[in-house]
């Protein structure tokens, strides 16, 4: 976390800029959606995205890995057309991006990328050579994942950003019942036992070789979390 702190916002966007391209040679399509859903969407995107500096940039895709969205080093939210397909509304849609803001604004994309480079360029990082991660964007972002509590602080800050702006955090449960139902095999999983879970629980929403930010706590979990919070 203090090495990510170090890395200047400009060499992030660079950070965001070359997965981006990673993600559209290997697993995105432009999407399908029809302009007018797309301009609506991302006007209200731009009205709850908050002014911290940063150039967000809601960016749609058609793909292989289903209905999901993700952040990007640097402000990019991108979202497939399958999840604003399976949401039940704007709103919906809504709570996904604050998710990912959430995971934006605590920069953990750049903090699992910076952590899994330190294993091969510890020390050129530690001496801020920031090109040695740019490097290894594209061999680190298919196996690249959050932490159980990353995506729990990531809901949270989604709650709080929904609520800022009206939406009820019944919105963002909706969307997460709504990614879980989507899943292969969601109608007959069951959550692991208390004991079973771990700093890096395997989660419901992108398999092998298509893992790219796929931990994520059980939506049971998570909606607990955010009904606790609500009260």
């Amino acid at each position: 976390a203090v090495i990510a702190g170090q890395i200047p916002a400009e060499f992030e966007t660079r950070l965001g800029d070359q997965a981006m391209r990673y993600f559209d040679d290997e697993l995105m399509k432009p999407s399908a959606l029809p302009q007018a859903d797309r301009d609506r969407l991302a006007q209200r995107f731009a009205l709850i995205a908050p002014d911290d500096g940063r150039r967000y940039r809601l960016e749609f895709r058609s793909s292989r890995i289903g209905p999901n969205a993700f952040a990007l080093p640097g402000g990019r939210i991108v979202i497939t057309d399958e999840l604003v397909q399976i949401a039940g509304g704007d709103e919906q849609a809504l709570a996904a991006f604050a998710h990912e803001l959430g995971h934006v604004h605590y920069r953990h994309t750049l903090r699992r990328m910076v952590a899994g480079a330190m294993v091969g360029s510890g020390a050129a990082l530690l001496f801020g050579d920031w090109s040695s991660l740019l490097a290894l964007v594209p061999a680190m972002l298919v196996d690249l994942h959050y932490s159980r509590s990353m995506e729990l602080d990531a809901d949270a800050y989604a709650q709080t950003l929904l609520a800022r702006n009206g939406i009820p955090v019944k919105v963002l449960i909706d969307m997460l019942q709504a990614l879980g139902a989507a899943q292969p095999g969601a109608a007959t999983a069951t959550p692991p036992p208390p004991e079973a879970k771990q700093e890096k629980e395997p989660g419901p929403f992108l398999t092998r070789p298509l893992r790219y930010l796929s931990t994520h706590p059980a939506t049971e979990e998570r909606i607990a979390r955010l009904r606790e919070r609500a009260q």
